[in-house]
């Protein structure tokens, strides 16, 4: 969900203070065919960013694989989770500074930081994502808090579980 903007702004716009980041096991890039986006460099790098768009701390963790676990997977020969590690433990602060001295790759392990709130309050009063730098009055997102099934079939979507509220969208101011 990271990767997902509307996802991320309505979570900011929640106001949240400290951002739980937990990701799979993410291996250094090897500059082969794996994609970099799931790298432990890139999976750092958003969760910083998350930090900075968000005003709050972000802690920064992905899953480390062991060789017992590569075993039992059958994945040895696979193109992921196929080495021991991919361990990544950070906590970044509102501003997007790293706080914390980084975990080896195949340990597990704990990060841990003085957290002030005060600096989330500072720095979401310069940089107000969800206010007026949001450019409220050229975007919005739309939320819809009803529970919705998780499996629907035809004859229910024939029932409106989007909203009970007029719908439109314009592409273009008319």
């Amino acid at each position: 969900e990271h990767f997902n903007p509307l996802i991320n702004f309505n979570t900011f716009f929640q106001g949240e203070q400290v951002h739980c980041a937990a990701w799979p096991c993410v291996p250094v890039y090897s500059g082969g065919p794996e994609p970099y986006s799931m790298s432990d460099e890139a999976v750092a790098t958003i969760s910083r960013v998350y930090s900075i768009q968000a005003q709050c701390y972000t802690l920064h963790s992905t899953t480390v694989i062991s060789e017992p676990s590569i075993d039992m997977m059958g994945t040895k020969q696979a193109a992921a989770f196929n080495v021991p590690g991919g361990g990544n433990a950070r906590i970044f602060a509102p501003d997007g500074r790293q706080l914390t001295s980084e975990l080896p790759a195949t340990e597990e392990g704990m990060v841990v930081a003085d957290l002030d709130l005060d600096q989330v309050t500072m720095h979401k009063a310069i940089l107000d994502t969800c206010g007026h730098n949001g450019r409220p009055e050229l975007l919005w997102l739309g939320r819809d808090n009803h529970a919705k099934p998780a499996v629907r079939t035809d004859r229910d979507l024939s029932k409106n579980y989007l909203s009970s509220q007029p719908f439109s969208f314009n592409l273009w101011p008319p």
